[in-house]
């Protein structure tokens, strides 16, 4: 059974697949489409190696900021069609230690970035969406806390080849207000 579950995704690859290539007349290429990485993933490439992060999070917009640090670690995967990331920090006194992982890709079709995030304090994933306008880039994605549903809008910005801002901001009201709820600086280590 559980060889069926893994290779299930497998076989409906393959039969996708097969049926764009059985719909194509004979004597006629694929129009599949570009495939491999987008040239917009060359963007996040200094992002590969390891960086030192000084994090700070609170919980509520009036909470004293707790300090947090931490680790990143990045990575091109599928043959640099996606970045990956494992994070791994505090998250301030009396807590576990923190790990997460993010794994980052741009939509060539809907030209948005796309990003899924799981960690082993919340224990979900976590779907966000984005585009970059300047020099900050902006995901967000709708989730429920504590069966409550939160806006989260994660923001990258001051990009460099060894520093960036990082912040998450948080809405309770449907996207009407937001409060920064975490905040960090990114230095990649040398």
């Amino acid at each position: 059974m559980r060889k069926l579950v893994f290779l299930a995704p497998l076989l409906c690859a393959a039969v996708m697949i097969g049926a764009a290539v059985a719909d194509e007349p004979a004597g006629q290429e694929s129009t599949m489409g570009p495939m491999g990485p987008p040239p917009e993933m060359k963007e996040i490439g200094f992002l590969v190696g390891t960086w030192d992060v000084a994090m700070q999070w609170r919980m509520t917009a009036e909470a004293e900021w707790v300090p947090a640090p931490g680790t990143a670690s990045y990575r091109y995967v599928l043959d640099s069609c996606a970045m990956h990331m494992d994070y791994n920090g505090e998250m301030g006194p009396g807590m576990p230690p923190f790990s997460g992982s993010m794994t980052q890709c741009f939509d060539r079709d809907t030209k948005m970035w796309q990003s899924v995030w799981v960690d082993n304090i919340g224990a979900k994933i976590v779907y966000y969406t984005g585009s970059n306008v300047g020099d900050t880039v902006t995901l967000s994605a709708d989730v429920l806390y504590q069966g409550q549903k939160v806006t989260d809008r994660v923001k990258t910005f001051n990009h460099t080849d060894t520093s960036f801002d990082w912040q998450m901001e948080d809405s309770y009201d449907g996207g009407k207000t937001f409060f920064v709820s975490g905040k960090a600086k990114y230095t990649k280590k040398k």
